[in-house]
């Protein structure tokens, strides 16, 4: 859900309403995105373009709002600080490679095999192709297709490095994992959102030299043939895999379990069901078995 917002609160910065009625849905989206998402204030940059436009200023209004209620929670409310070492930049770099690039091309069953394999080769190839398209964006693009290709790899990166930095933990030290542990990585959520804002330059590339096809048809081409494979393999891998909640705790054999002690025991209050990750859920047992709590 995180990623999923902040990834639309990204396009809903740079939008341009025509209606007034657009510009509301548009300002209380951001508002609910903001209010889900402390990372919207990375966001706080782009507010700079376009700040004459009412409509404009109506849709970051909502923006605007949540970004101060998480302001005002983390001020008042901050977090327990992360005890843990920080993560080396060389580790923070090679996990951007592995959480960001390399799931671009590779499915995530098979990263592991991958950086056994080759190492960062493969995510450095995919930051070439991506660079290389960017590059060929900002000598050929309009200027707001060049704004949108900063945006997208500054954000990137930045959302990527913050993320790990404020969370250090030992698995995020990737320059000083064995193979055995490579070949096990997982993916963490801090680099969903910054893979698929490098996967939309791409596709802004390839715009352009269709637009500009008959000026240099071979490199227009080749540019369309790169973004349509880079689609090709993110597509190939659409469908089901396995995350690190996969295999549970399943609910309903917990919930039978946890209804059947509190018939057993009048005196038992709460259960706790097992949640991932090492996370639990209390539940009182009067809403499991309907009894009446017997101090009421």
């Amino acid at each position: 859900m995180h990623s999923v917002f902040l990834w639309a609160l990204f396009w809903v910065v740079l939008s341009r309403p025509r209606r007034m009625r657009t510009a509301i849905i548009l300002s209380v989206v951001a508002l609910f995105g903001a209010l889900t998402e402390i990372q919207a204030l990375f966001l706080a940059p782009l507010l700079l373009l376009r700040s004459r436009d009412r409509l404009v200023w109506i849709v970051r209004a909502g923006l605007l709002a949540g970004m101060a209620a998480q302001l005002a929670v983390t001020l008042c409310w901050p977090r327990a600080e992360n005890t843990n070492p920080a993560v080396d930049p060389l580790s923070i770099a090679y996990g951007y490679l592995i959480n960001a690039a390399t799931p671009l091309v590779v499915p995530q069953s098979q990263i592991g095999h991958v950086l056994v394999a080759t190492g960062p080769a493969v995510g450095i190839a995919v930051l070439a192709v991506v660079a290389a398209g960017a590059a060929y964006v900002m000598v050929r693009g309009t200027r707001g297709q060049r704004l949108l290709v900063v945006a997208a790899l500054s954000g990137s990166v930045l959302i990527y490095v913050a993320s790990v930095a404020t969370n250090p933990d030992t698995f995020y030290d990737y320059a000083q994992f064995t193979s055995a542990q490579l070949s096990n990585a997982w993916l963490t959520r801090y680099g969903v959102v910054p893979s698929m804002l490098l996967a939309l330059v791409l596709p802004v590339a390839a715009a352009i030299a269709l637009r500009r096809r008959h000026r240099r048809p071979a490199l227009s081409w080749a540019i369309v043939a790169a973004a349509g494979l880079a689609a090709a393999l993110i597509v190939a891998q659409f469908g089901p895999q396995l995350t690190r909640r996969s295999y549970g705790p399943a609910w309903q054999p917990q919930l039978a379990a946890a209804t059947a002690e509190c018939h057993r025991d009048d005196e038992l209050r709460f259960v706790n069901l097992k949640e991932t990750l090492g996370w639990t859920v209390t539940v009182p047992c009067v809403d499991l078995t309907g009894r009446a709590d017997a101090d009421h």
